[in-house]
């Protein structure tokens, strides 16, 4: 449940970026209008639940995170199975060239791969699955650990890379 406050900032968020975000889908759906409805649906829903987390974001945060969380979600529909890249800088990438000159660009990439390269090999793959929105089984089906277990581990390892992230002043949503 969201008390009044969230409930206006998600009603100012929908209002300034619902038509950006559709469009986004839209252009990365092949003009397919009812996936691009469907994955708007999911993405502000999405944020409906993380909004609380995202206090005090500016605008382009904001943005960049609902244009993020919308490839991962488009991703996750059209790619299901398919091996993901040895680090996936590409799933926010764009987004941040919109908003930042090109050193910054630049040096986010850097810190984005060393602090991947800092988590375990069997880490970074969870870590991998999880942003491209496939499950770990997916990739792996040679694992025979139980889906419960394969669930922790994931957690756990996203949350380490999170915390690795913020030691370098980045922030992975």
């Amino acid at each position: 449940m969201l008390n009044e406050g969230e409930v206006r900032v998600l009603r100012k968020s929908y209002e300034k970026y619902a038509d950006k975000l559709y469009c986004y889908l839209l252009a990365l759906g092949g003009k397919d209008t009812v996936l691009a409805e469907d994955l708007c649906q999911e993405v502000w829903v999405h944020y409906a639940g993380r909004i609380r987390d995202m206090k005090g974001w500016k605008d382009n945060q904001v943005l960049a995170w609902l244009r993020l969380t919308a490839r991962i979600k488009y991703r996750r529909h059209t790619q299901k199975g398919s091996v993901v890249s040895e680090c996936p800088v590409e799933a926010f990438q764009e987004d941040l060239a919109e908003e930042s000159s090109a050193e910054d660009v630049v040096m986010a990439n850097l810190l984005f791969r060393e602090t991947f390269q800092k988590l375990e090999p069997t880490e970074r793959e969870l870590v991998r699955c999880k942003i491209e929105g496939i499950s770990y089984r997916e990739g792996h089906p040679e694992d025979t650990r139980s889906a419960n277990a394969l669930a922790i581990r994931c957690s756990r390892a996203f949350r380490k890379w999170r915390r690795v992230l913020a030691e370098e002043g980045l922030e992975y949503i």
